[in-house]
């Protein structure tokens, strides 16, 4: 189509996904929450049941903003504030995969905003990289190939500030 002298293109993308693999289910392995803090990129505390309760996400890890013997790693600053803005304040639901919490005793889940998966979205957007922690891989798919823009982050960067 042509408007003025431009030409403009239209494209329809659609995504199928493998049936089962990884959507929002409200089931028995998922439950409604409100965010009260955000942590840093990857952590953030919950109001479940009238009590806080602090939550990893699963399949992904951002740089280090919070642990107590390391520095502030680069681009920390930046997926925290970008983790802030997505859920900080809103209603998510949590959903568990095979672990129930990890080694620091933190709850470890999905996180969807609607029907979006915040894990996900962190690493499609740059903020984090996708990572594996088995036996918690039902949907790693959704991360697989997200992991290119930030390869693609760090080589702009350099090494030295690599994420």
């Amino acid at each position: 189509m042509a408007i003025g002298g431009a030409s403009i293109a239209w494209a329809v993308v659609v995504i199928i996904e493998p049936a089962g693999v990884c959507v929002n289910r409200p089931d028995g392995l998922s439950e409604l929450v409100q965010v009260t803090r955000v942590i840093d990129g990857d952590t953030i505390v919950v109001n479940l049941s009238g009590r806080n309760q602090t939550v990893r996400y699963i399949g992904m890890d951002t740089p280090e903003t919070v642990h107590p013997t390391r520095p502030i790693e680069y681009y920390g600053p930046e997926a925290s504030v970008f983790n802030k803005v997505l859920v900080e304040g809103k209603t998510v639901w949590i959903e568990r995969d095979i672990s129930q919490t990890d080694q620091f005793g933190r709850l470890v889940r999905y996180v969807w905003l609607g029907n979006d998966l915040v894990n996900a979205t962190l690493v499609q957007e740059g903020y984090a990289r996708a990572v594996s922690f088995p036996p918690d891989v039902r949907c790693g798919d959704l991360f697989g190939n997200s992991n290119r823009r930030l390869l693609i982050m760090n080589e702009a960067c350099g090494e030295d500030n690599a994420i």
